[in-house]
């Protein structure tokens, strides 16, 4: 409308008085005005239309950032106390391991003192077990020379037996010429052979030996 004014303030107008009567500029100018306040009231329309669209868009776009926000807020929350927990085992865990390093400790040493303890007793074991068996191996030889001297004996009563049944038939039989009797003397000797090392006897041994004196 202003650019309008000014042209036709600008424009020179020749009106010849014997020409026909010239268009009603109010009317134009009426018709102009109705023309420009629709396409004012269209566009202020369209402007309306697509702020609002766009505030919507924007007020979408604002609660979807509000709604992330949101969930990241409360998964930073959730994660947050996660760490926290994780934090809190962690110490437990630590103590637990301090806890668990003593008593290794604890335990490793009455371990070795099991250890020493049981060593001690195989070592003692093991003594009584040599000396049990030095025992045993002289228990053996005495009952072996025992042994023997059952066996001597049992054949020297088979002799005094034979000697007893042949002198009562000897007693039946005439008595023979007169003579001094024999007389045998017999003597055992035991003989008694130790091995000692630092005062302890590692080895035993005996023997019987048997002298016989005859004497008429």
């Amino acid at each position: 409308m202003s650019a309008l004014k000014a042209r036709l303030a600008n424009e020179q107008v020749s009106v010849e008085v014997d020409a026909a009567q010239g268009p009603d500029l109010g009317a134009i100018m009426a018709e102009l005005r109705v023309q420009y306040e629709g396409i004012a009231r269209k566009n202020k329309e369209d402007a309306e239309a697509w702020y609002l669209k766009k505030l919507e868009a924007v007020q979408s776009e604002v609660k979807e950032s509000n709604e992330a926000l949101r969930c990241a807020q409360g998964e930073l929350s959730e994660r947050r106390r996660f760490l926290q927990a994780l934090e809190v085992e962690l110490d437990n865990l630590r103590r637990q391991v301090i806890v668990l390093e003593g008593n290794l400790g604890e335990t490793g040493h009455k371990y070795n003192m099991e250890m020493d303890r049981l060593q001690a007793t195989l070592t003692q074991l093991e003594d009584e077990l040599s000396q049990l068996r030095l025992d045993m191996q002289r228990n053996k030889t005495d009952y072996e020379q025992l042994l023997r001297i059952k066996q001597n004996l049992e054949m020297e009563i088979a002799t005094y037996r034979r000697l007893l049944e042949g002198e009562e038939m000897v007693k039946e039989a005439p008595p023979p010429p007169k003579k001094d009797p024999e007389v045998r003397t017999r003597k055992i000797v035991k003989v008694v052979t130790q091995t000692m090392i630092n005062g302890k006897v590692v080895d035993e041994s005996s023997e019987v030996e048997q002298i016989e004196d005859r004497k008429k």
